[in-house]
Formats: C-alpha cells, structure tokens, sequence
C-alpha cells in the first residue's frame, strides 16, 4: 500500500481553521514596531517511512502575525514533493511519493525580542494538511531555527522540520528550510 494514500478532509475542519485565523487576527492590536513578517523558502530534505527514505523539496510564503511577548502565530502554503522518482523499495511493496500542496498553522516561541537581537533563535509547532485535488490528509510538525535580521526590514530564516504526515505507519518529512523575510 503506497505512503501517500489520502483521506477526505472534512469541512469543519476548515470552518475552525478559518474562525481561529480570523480570530486572532482581530484581536491583535498591529503597531509599527510588530507588524507581520512575511517569508519565502525552500527546503530540501526526505519523506521517511516504511524502513526507508527518499529525497524530498519544499516551496512556500508565510507569514508571522506576532501575539504577546515573544510568541507569533504562522500561516503557510506552499508544495512539496520527491526529488527524484520518490519511492521507498520494500520486498513485497513500492512506496511512492507525488507532490502536494500544503497549508500549515503554527505557534513560535523566539527566545530574543525582536528589537534587542540580531539573531533570534525560535521553536514552531502546529498542524499541517497535504492536499492533492479532492482529497486531503492532516499531521503535525514541529521544529526549530534561527533568525537572522540583516535590515531593518529584510532577514534570512534557517529551519529545520519535522512534518509528520497522517499517513499510515506515521511517514515523516524532514527538511532544512531557508527563507528571505520581509517586513
């Protein structure tokens, strides 16, 4: 049975997903010091299952709406997909991998306010849904990078992150990310 088999995704997951991103949008006050932070990247990586890996890439735009403190809420989409034939052997099966669009909703925590540091390393974690057509699967990731301010309004971000995709038996894509940001 391949890795990439897919599930319905219900509306109602995409009625809170909706609620909860306008929810928070409304209820943060925006000033000129936290202002959202846009990001484009690319990754390179592996999808991992099954006994096995194959290469893996990443394309995407974010951005960070900043909450309280040192906390931020993300929102990506972007693709990802096998660099290569994109399947894992086994003795009795093939695993394979096609791409697939992506919609990720995260918490960060950055260990350095925005104003006080050059380099601010930071967390995430969230949910994700891979979605091809109709059909539509959820997992979760987790991850951690830097940072790095080189203007006032431009910087460089370098992750690394575990997606964990709710395929059967828990495929994981690991990717290092690095990313333009923009304010």
């Amino acid at each position: 049975m391949p890795c990439t088999r897919m599930r319905p995704l219900f509306t109602s997951v995409r009625v809170v997903a909706l609620s909860a991103m306008l929810g928070l949008g409304a209820s943060i006050p925006a000033t000129a010091q936290d202002i959202v932070a846009g990001n484009l990247f690319a990754g390179a990586g592996a999808y991992a299952c099954c006994g096995g890996g194959t290469g893996a890439f990443e394309l995407g735009l974010g951005a960070d709406l900043p909450l309280r403190g040192n906390a931020s809420f993300l929102g990506e989409f972007g693709v990802n997909g096998p660099s290569g034939a994109g399947e894992i052997r086994e003795p009795f099966a093939t695993h394979s991998f096609g791409a697939l669009f992506f919609i990720g909703l995260n918490g960060a925590y950055h260990f350095a306010p925005l104003k006080q540091r050059r380099v601010r390393p930071f967390a995430t974690g969230g949910i994700d849904v891979d979605f091809r057509g109709h059909e539509a699967t959820g997992g979760f990731n987790f991850g951690a990078g830097v940072d790095w301010s080189v203007g006032e309004r431009r910087g460089v971000r370098i992750e690394a992150r575990d997606q964990i995709l709710g395929e059967s038996g828990g495929t994981h894509l690991l990717t290092v990310r690095v990313g333009f940001l923009f304010r």
